[in-house]
């Protein structure tokens, strides 16, 4: 692995995402979604009045769409909606239960994530025609115990017709087929309890769960993870642990440089097995080699 180039972020860039040739980013201070060009200058924005999604910053919650539209998920108002980047509304949906975030499969198809009595983490398909929710079943067994929502609280992925959801705080990650409707469970490299929770003055809070993973993402067949959990060799570094999308398995791992006396807290696949890496205020590019 070998660094390529990077810059100085002037904006609290979150969610960055490489895209049909665009890099788009999420403002945090403004609530806007920023697309930029290949030496990443922000070349437009939406919601630069405020009016963007209200997200979680621990799950990326916008899809690019073509050249000039982005698919949103707005936590905050439980809605999704398409969105141009003259801030034209093509779509809007306001989900009846509290819809948290989401992929669209199709057009007309989302698939969701809701939080259920008991904390649960509840997932579903989202007919946009016909205004029917559909629970997947084989999914929502995996949650179905009390506060699931915060102990495998985690990033939900699409690469194709793959989606893919990655716990921080829990051993546990899954790729749901939405094609065949296969399902498969996946572990990380070490393995770890699941975290405790802890009730304190009415409510209630993960008991000293440490953050497993920072960040994760997809390309093509595989599922890349930054790693909180170091090699040996490295024990004070982050690491990048790619694993198959259609067995599961552990395929290599990279060990992370440690720069700007920190470990990257997010990533995203470029091409050609370049990939960029988020250090606290700078961006940088590597190669995999």
């Amino acid at each position: 692995m070998s660094i390529i180039d990077s810059i100085e972020l002037d904006l609290p860039l979150r969610r960055i995402m490489y895209e049909n040739g665009n890099y788009y980013s999420y403002d945090y201070y403004s609530k806007s979604i920023l697309k930029h060009d290949t030496n990443f200058k922000i070349i437009d924005s939406l919601g630069a009045r405020g009016e963007g999604p209200a997200e979680n910053l621990m799950v990326r919650n916008f899809q690019p769409l073509g050249s000039d539209k982005i698919r949103i998920f707005d936590a905050q108002k439980h809605a999704y909606k398409v969105q141009g980047f003259s801030d034209s509304v093509y779509l809007y949906h306001k989900f009846m239960t509290p819809v948290e975030r989401g992929v669209a499969i199709s057009e007309s198809l989302l698939l969701t994530i809701a939080s259920l009595p008991g904390s649960k983490l509840g997932f579903s398909y989202y007919d946009l025609n016909r205004l029917e929710s559909e629970s997947i079943e084989n999914i929502n067994v995996l949650f179905d115990e009390e506060n699931s929502g915060m102990i495998y609280e985690g990033k939900l992925l699409q690469e194709g017709k793959y989606v893919v959801h990655t716990s921080y705080f829990a051993d546990h990650w899954f790729v749901f087929n939405t094609v065949s409707g296969e399902l498969k469970v996946g572990s990380y490299r070490y393995e770890f309890e699941n975290p405790k929770v802890l009730e304190l003055g009415g409510g209630v809070m993960l008991d000293n769960a440490p953050e497993l993973i920072a960040d994760a993402f997809l390309y093509g067949p595989k599922l890349f993870v930054i790693s909180n959990v170091g090699e040996k060799e490295y024990p004070e570094q982050a690491v990048l642990d790619i694993y198959d999308l259609e067995t599961t398995n552990y395929i290599k791992s990279y060990a992370l440089p440690k720069l700007q006396d920190s470990a990257p807290s997010e990533g995203f696949y470029i091409e050609s097995d370049r990939i960029g890496l988020r250090y606290e205020d700078y961006l940088y590019f590597l190669q995999l080699k």
